[in-house]
């Protein structure tokens, strides 16, 4: 995998062998940040789910000042690391817990984000389950932050969800993206 922009525009990073990672495509990637064009300059990003760090290696690069990543597999969590190091993004850290576990640690620290990047799964997902990731990702998130969904496109996400819209969602293949706001 390579970073698409920005700083380390081109450099590659590593991923976690095998399938239980499923990085996010550079076609995918690309255009997630051609929507969010600029306003990645500066932000506060959470990525969910990381995996190999694909989403929030890439807002890191395109300018944003910190990033935290949330991988519960250890060999995973090592694998960002070590491309946080390579690439020499010192403002960014791992959390090696469940999802729900730091979300609510970052939650009672009074951590807010400008975007929230969630990649779970796909094998794990299903409906009530994903309402509960938005559940605390509405406390993280900055008054204007966006919360970036990457689901199966045979799932459909909610037009609404306590207090997030959405406000545009993309198909790419199997691969859907959706944006959420506050409203």
């Amino acid at each position: 995998m390579r970073i698409i922009a920005g700083l380390a525009k081109g450099r590659l990073f590593k991923t976690v062998p095998g399938l239980d990672v499923r990085p996010t495509a550079d076609r995918v990637r690309e255009s997630i940040f051609n929507i969010l064009g600029p306003r990645m300059e500066g932000s506060r990003v959470l990525d969910l789910f990381a995996g190999s760090g694909a989403l929030g290696l890439e807002s890191l690069s395109r300018g944003a000042s910190s990033a935290i990543f949330i991988e519960k597999s250890k060999r995973a969590a090592r694998v960002i690391e070590k491309n946080i190091v390579d690439l020499g993004f010192e403002s960014a850290r791992v959390m090696t817990l469940d999802v729900f576990r730091s979300m609510s640690i970052l939650s009672k620290k009074e951590e807010r984000f400008d975007f929230v990047f969630a990649d779970p799964p796909y094998r794990l997902f299903d409906e009530s389950w994903i309402f509960e990731v938005w559940k605390v990702v509405q406390s993280l998130l900055e008054r204007e932050g966006i919360f970036i969904l990457e689901h199966p496109s045979r799932w459909t996400p909610p037009q609404k969800v306590g207090n997030l819209v959405l406000k545009d969602s993309r198909k790419y293949g199997q691969t859907q993206i959706s944006f959420f706001t506050h409203f």
